[in-house]
């Protein structure tokens, strides 16, 4: 999960972000802007990945908060906005732009809580599907979109998403009953997210991140017609 934090105090910014990292166990990247310029040169570049979450200080020196939420939201209509301000009184500004969450300064630790929880049930709602697991004693949220592959060896699966790795319990089988169309059985042990595939042949499933994974042959046909559908469904 990606998260932006736009403040132009960078103490109370980096403050955040520890508390951020110290709440939360699922995968987060957290993106700091201490201008209101700097925030929308990058969500103007195409490059960048899109913020999911961001937190947002409603007087960025010259700037309106307001108002750069609301060119944000033309670029990202999804991203769930969290203003904060050291000034109650700056609360009846923000609901122009139906934001989760209002957070006065200095930030409780459980108001963050409540407001990133709302987010995330938000993102949810709206349709970034998210999957929960058990793993080592915590339950942890990942992103499926955010998954590549699944890989089993008899009872213990490994859930790769980049680099990082989550290990859990479970049979191939039962796990896959909990996920959508898009990730498909290519092989006994292996369960991939087909917006991940770059290239298939008869043998090998190749991933844009240059992953190579094993295709049964049991398993090949129906694997290429799931992907076959799903790049005539792309165009």
């Amino acid at each position: 999960m990606r998260i932006g934090i736009c403040d132009d105090d960078r103490l109370v910014a980096g403050t955040l972000a520890e508390e951020l990292r110290d709440l939360y166990t699922f995968d987060i990247v957290i993106v700091a802007f201490d201008t209101a310029f700097s925030l929308l040169t990058y969500i103007e570049d195409e490059k960048n990945e899109p913020l999911e979450i961001l937190f947002l200080d409603i007087r960025l020196r010259e700037q309106n908060g307001v108002r750069v939420a609301m060119e944000i939201q033309e670029f990202w209509p999804e991203i769930q906005i969290i203003f904060s301000s050291g000034y109650p009184e700056y609360a009846q500004d923000i609901f122009q732009i139906e934001p989760v969450y209002f957070l006065l300064k200095p930030f409780d630790r459980g108001c963050v809580k409540q407001a990133m929880d709302r987010a995330v049930k938000r993102l949810e709602e709206s349709g970034h599907e998210i999957i929960r697991i058990c793993t080592q004693g915590e339950m942890i949220a990942l992103r499926l979109r955010d998954v590549d592959y699944i890989e089993s060896n008899r009872h213990q699966l490994k859930i790769w998403c980049g680099r990082s790795c989550h290990e859990l319990y479970g049979t191939l089988t039962s796990f896959a009953k909990k996920l959508p169309d898009s990730f498909l059985r290519c092989h006994q042990s292996y369960l991939v997210n087909i917006h991940k595939i770059h290239r298939m042949n008869a043998d090998t499933i190749e991933l844009f991140n240059g992953c190579r994974l094993p295709v049964s042959r049991s398993r090949y046909r129906q694997a290429r017609e799931a992907l076959l559908r799903y790049t005539a469904n792309s165009i």
